[in-house]
């Protein structure tokens, strides 16, 4: 076994005991799938975040290379070995005589069934998992907006700790969706979420860029929900030269670090 497999059977023991694999079950789809059971599919399809490639067939052939992870993903031998039953095309031939335990296209054709309203339930029972276990630490955290492709864009909160930025929440948006002054309910719903499960005192600190920061989510962060944000105003603003303006003035009511998220406490 290369070091390669042996990473990727412990990254599927770990999504295995952070109950990733458990909570495919929430997950619904539009109808039943013949050959390969839907769970044992979704099952692979969690796992293939782990799997260091460039696109869905690449991750999935690599995967299908690893007999020890297939086996926890709940795969049974003859199946890693012979392969399922899978008549695909024109004169029900394979499209790879490699196809094992089936061709990546099962995944594609999984992916177009899922119920995307299933999902909300999926992602709330990882997040829990992660409190529930004692992995986030830190009640500093962060907005990031990451484009993903034409017109659409994931949100995220980020948990800052000592060890390394970890997701904890995230929301896919399209088109005018990720526009500036739409995000605000979308921000606030994920901060509601994890106050939801972990407390309300789960979040003390919030950084964020120009996007996100506008008066409506700043007052509502603050004065609803007692978290304190923190904005980088970039150079070029008005608002940046008044406020060194007002820090010239006032030198002893502020300090200068090298790093924010290392000097504030989590």
């Amino acid at each position: 076994m290369t070091s390669r497999d042996g990473a990727l059977d412990a990254l599927a023991q770990l999504a295995c005991e952070l109950e990733v694999l458990e909570a495919v079950k929430l997950i619904g789809v539009e109808r039943e799938q013949t050959g390969v059971p839907d769970e044992l599919a979704l099952r692979t399809l969690a796992v293939l975040p782990f799997v260091e490639a460039m696109s869905l067939s690449a991750v999935a052939n690599t995967l299908f290379e690893d007999a020890g992870a297939l086996l926890q993903l709940g795969y049974m031998a003859v199946q890693i070995r012979e392969g399922f039953n899978q008549r695909r095309g024109k004169g029900n031939e394979q499209k790879s005589a490699y196809s094992r335990p089936y061709h990546p296209d099962v995944l594609r054709e999984e992916l177009q069934r899922i119920k995307v309203e299933s999902l909300d339930a999926y992602r709330r029972h990882c997040v829990e998992v992660l409190y529930k276990r004692g992995l986030i630490r830190s009640k500093l955290y962060a907005v990031d907006g990451s484009w993903i492709g034409p017109e659409m864009r994931v949100v995220g909160l980020v948990c800052l700790q000592k060890d390394g930025p970890l997701w904890v929440n995230w929301r896919l948006r399209i088109g005018s969706e990720s526009e500036k002054g739409k995000e605000g309910e979308v921000v606030l719903a994920m901060v509601d979420e994890l106050r939801e499960i972990a407390g309300a005192g789960v979040i003390k600190w919030m950084l964020m860029d120009a996007l996100y920061a506008d008066g409506f989510i700043l007052a509502n962060l603050k004065y609803a929900r007692q978290i304190d944000a923190m904005v980088r105003l970039p150079e070029d603003r008005r608002m940046y030269e008044q406020l060194m303006g007002l820090l010239r003035v006032v030198s002893n009511a502020w300090q200068e670090f090298v790093d924010t998220v290392l000097n504030v406490k989590g």
